[in-house]
């Protein structure tokens, strides 16, 4: 009678085990899935708002392009300065990207996938 009671508890026990193990691979799908969605939102939105800023930033140029060239009476002169202005501010991002940028950046990255929701979120 002892054996067959020890025999019911290590099937239960191995069934437990089988079913946690389960839930726990589902769980982990699940959380995948959250987070992959969420990254990929977050990159869609932060997406579309760079590139709306950055076809503001085309047109400012562009404007600040036509305005030298009005002042300085010369289309190439007022473009051929707005592009020198952006091969300095090229430069010294190239000059400052691994102090400065990449690790800001790669810190910025990490923080948004590893970023919990709040209690108010409803979780």
């Amino acid at each position: 009678m002892d054996e067959q009671k020890e025999e019911t508890n290590f099937k239960s026990v191995g069934d437990d085990l089988k079913n946690y193990v389960t839930l726990r691979i589902r769980l982990a799908s699940l959380q995948l899935a959250e987070k992959s969605s969420e990254t990929f939102s977050a990159a869609i939105t932060s997406g579309s708002a760079i590139l709306f800023f950055v076809l503001f930033f085309v047109f400012a140029s562009l404007a600040l392009a036509l305005y030298l060239s009005a002042v300085l009476q010369s289309n190439s002169l007022g473009f051929g300065l707005v592009a020198i202005l952006y091969l300095v501010i090229g430069v010294i991002i190239w000059l400052v990207k691994d102090k400065y940028l990449e690790p800001k950046l790669t810190d910025v990255f990490i923080k948004q996938f590893f970023k919990e929701k709040s209690k108010a979120d409803g979780n």
